[in-house]
């Protein structure tokens, strides 16, 4: 059976039949309690998968953010090459008037065709680094709407078990004194155990 309030209080009921057929102890103000205690623990539990989930949404977006590095650093190294053989560029051997018309204009298109696939690069770069920026800001949105959403449900979880603690703690002391009065020193120690049971069960 599992560890939960409610199981813990079944336990204690199914051992004094009275619990359940008593009027005294009706209508069972206990089991409620208990049935808001799991739900909170569990509110718990679920809300620290949240905050896991979250930190995953970082760790999946790092490899992306790692693949647009290594195309940005790659388009780099192409400008840089094409930046190079700009450079180079010249006109090579002894021109006469009949080859250097045609060398120049040679010359001329070479350093078009290279200055415009650099402007390609450097455009794609620019759309590569926007994208990159994107990706980070749409990552780190939705871990922080995540985390702040889990850590505010985790906190109310946390409130409302403390309080439903007090609660079943202010509920065993009555009935306790019910079956004291009914000189059932079992029964009331029983009873008397419950909270020091599902106090234990979650850390609110």
């Amino acid at each position: 059976m599992a560890a939960t309030a409610v199981n813990a209080w079944n336990t204690i009921k199914s051992r004094h039949e009275e619990l359940t057929k008593d009027p005294k102890f009706k209508p069972d103000k206990l089991a409620p309690l208990c049935a808001r205690l799991d739900a909170d623990g569990n509110q718990l539990d679920k809300q620290e998968e949240e905050k896991k989930k979250a930190g995953k949404i970082l760790d999946d977006s790092d490899a992306e953010i790692e693949s647009f590095k290594s195309k940005i650093t790659a388009k780099h190294d192409e400008i840089q090459q094409l930046t190079d053989e700009i450079e180079e560029l010249k006109i090579e051997g002894d021109l006469t008037d009949d080859t250097a018309a045609k060398a120049i204009s040679q010359l001329a298109a070479s350093w078009v065709n290279l200055a415009r696939q650099r402007s390609d690069a450097a455009q794609q770069v620019a759309k590569l680094s926007t994208d990159q920026a994107s990706l980070v800001k749409k990552a780190a949105d939705q871990f922080k709407a995540k985390m702040e959403g889990a850590i505010a449900a985790e906190k109310r979880a946390k409130a409302d078990g403390t309080k439903t603690l007090d609660q079943i703690k202010n509920q065993v002391a009555a009935y306790q004194k019910i079956a004291t009065g009914m000189k059932d020193s079992d029964m009331a120690a029983d009873i008397g155990s419950l909270y020091s049971t599902v106090s234990q069960l979650y850390s609110f």
